[in-house]
């Protein structure tokens, strides 16, 4: 069998020189010489690097074409069979849960409104202080792990501040606290301001970081609300109806089941709605002291509204995490407390 001798070992005659090795030239020739002659010796090694550029480029660019054993999206069916496997693993998309209802967030929304109903009804801004502080903290904490924002130990202390700015003022004068309220509200939004110019991971998702600090000290200015109404008879009875409302509004969630359909999830919401009237007419009914036009009404706004916002929430992954269910389950109740204050102020009970 005749030797078949490699490119390197070819002679003179053939008008080529033999082939050099590129590692000294590369110290001699530069970068470029190197590739020149990588490229000449071995084409299939070239070959190697630019396909995986292309690949690279394709990936990169969002292409789901790629040459080969891949599949529709880039990857290889082993890649498939991990994606398949392990959902939650690094690359690829985060699912919505299978169970919209959650029992956690269920059951923490209507233990939240019934003790702030019966806090509210005994009258009492001593007491009805730490009943809405508890709540506030925990959707203060809850806040960031449920949304998923960047820098979380910055944010969580943004919310815990407002916390303090909203409530402490109220506690110590109630009856001025829609007087005080934009003002602790415009420096709890300094606060996320002077947070987002001290960070040092060159504030990504900066947008969404700010906007999501002020819906969080939106939901806690609603909170606050309530601390006004503990003086008046008719402020108690309208947080006692709203309260109610929005604890019986929590029945509707247990109607999603695991997987619901559209008719399911549509008559939900009109349940929500209903049972919201009918738990704010009844709780006055039964303990209101005054007289309170459009109770019912504004039991249903507060029940639709407190079972809309757990639904948007109940589709976001991160609702998996204990602290997540909490703070979605506060920050539904504390939600209502404008509509109370609506509602008395429609009785003239409190100013504008």
């Amino acid at each position: 069998m005749n030797d078949i001798r490699p490119a390197a070992d070819a002679s003179p005659q053939d008008g080529r020189r033999p082939q050099e090795d590129p590692a000294p030239a590369a110290a001699h020739d530069g970068m470029d010489a190197v590739g020149t002659r990588a490229a000449t010796s071995d084409p299939a090694a070239s070959a190697a690097p630019s396909e995986a550029g292309v690949a690279e480029d394709h990936d990169v660019a969002g292409s789901h074409v790629v040459a080969g054993d891949h599949g529709v999206d880039g990857r290889s069916a082993d890649g498939h069979a991990a994606a398949r496997s392990h959902p939650d693993a690094p690359g690829t998309r985060p699912r919505p849960p299978r169970r919209p209802w959650r029992p956690v967030v269920t059951v923490v929304a209507f233990v939240v409104a019934v003790v702030l109903g019966v806090v509210a009804h005994t009258g009492s801004v001593t007491w009805m202080v730490p009943a809405l502080a508890l709540p506030m903290v925990l959707l203060a904490i809850g806040w960031v792990p449920l949304l998923r924002l960047p820098s979380p130990r910055g944010t969580t202390i943004v919310q815990l501040i407002a916390v303090v700015l909203l409530l402490v003022p109220a506690a110590i004068s109630p009856t001025t606290t829609l007087e005080r309220l934009p003002g602790f509200v415009a420096l709890s939004m300094i606060a996320s301001f002077v947070h987002q110019l001290v960070r040092r991971d060159a504030r990504p998702r900066l947008v969404e970081s700010v906007s999501a600090v002020a819906a969080g000290v939106a939901l806690l200015s609603s909170a606050a609300c309530l601390v006004p109404l503990v003086v008046q008879p008719q402020g108690r009875d309208a947080i006692a109806a709203v309260m109610g409302a929005t604890a019986a509004a929590t029945l509707a969630d247990i109607g999603l089941g695991r997987r619901p359909r559209g008719g399911v999830a549509a008559a939900c919401a009109v349940a929500s709605v209903v049972l919201g009237g009918f738990g704010a007419w009844g709780v006055h009914a039964a303990f209101g002291s005054s007289s309170l036009p459009f109770v019912a009404v504004a039991g249903a706004l507060a029940g639709g509204f407190s079972y809309a916002l757990r639904q948007i929430q109940s589709v976001l992954p991160s609702l998996w995490g204990r602290r997540a269910q909490i703070a979605s389950a506060a920050g539904s109740v504390l939600s209502t407390g404008v509509i109370a204050y609506g509602l008395a102020w429609f009785t003239g009970a409190v100013p504008l």
